[in-house]
């Protein structure tokens, strides 16, 4: 039936991560998704609850962290983790880029690697400095880094170039 294929479809899509699809695409497979579970549902009658592969994942929620001093960030970082936080969102794109540099190396050193950091520099970068500076990032073991270029042509060739995944 319908609601089978479905569930069996999307158990064999779970294997690919949101981040690793070109952001354009990640909401097409998004809306398919939804598309395939609205008409499975509507063909058999089921409750969301009763379908596995719907339900038995979980999505880390990040703490936010905004452009401030390095001693605030690593205050701020601190707090959070006092209240359960291990994931953190950090905004990155400074007009020095190495002032971003000197925070991911002053958090890895002050919180090590327990912590899970996500970047996020609001389309700051052209696709030579999202790729120069992806390269400087990765030994601080980047989850993904958001909107790293403002045109989608620069995401896709940072994609191409970056191992750290974009978002």
């Amino acid at each position: 039936n319908s609601l089978d294929e479905t569930v069996k479809f999307l158990n064999q899509s779970k294997a690919i991560k949101d981040f690793e699809i070109p952001s354009l695409l990640s909401s097409v497979k998004f809306a398919v998704e939804q598309a395939l579970i609205d008409l499975a549902f509507k063909q058999k009658s089921v409750l969301l609850k009763d379908v596995p592969v719907l339900t038995d994942s979980q999505i880390k929620v990040n703490a936010v962290i905004g452009f401030d001093s390095k001693e605030n960030i690593l205050g701020q970082i601190e707090k959070k983790i006092e209240l359960g936080f291990d994931t953190f969102k950090i905004k990155v794109g400074r007009d020095n880029p190495y002032e971003d540099f000197e925070l991911l190396e002053s958090i890895r050193s002050t919180f090590g690697y327990d912590i899970f950091l996500r970047l996020d520099a609001n389309q700051k970068w052209s696709s030579d400095e999202a790729i120069e500076y992806l390269e400087r990032f990765k030994d601080y073991v980047i989850e993904f880094v958001e909107e790293p270029c403002e045109f989608t042509c620069s995401t896709f060739r940072t994609i191409e170039e970056s191992h750290i995944p974009i978002a």
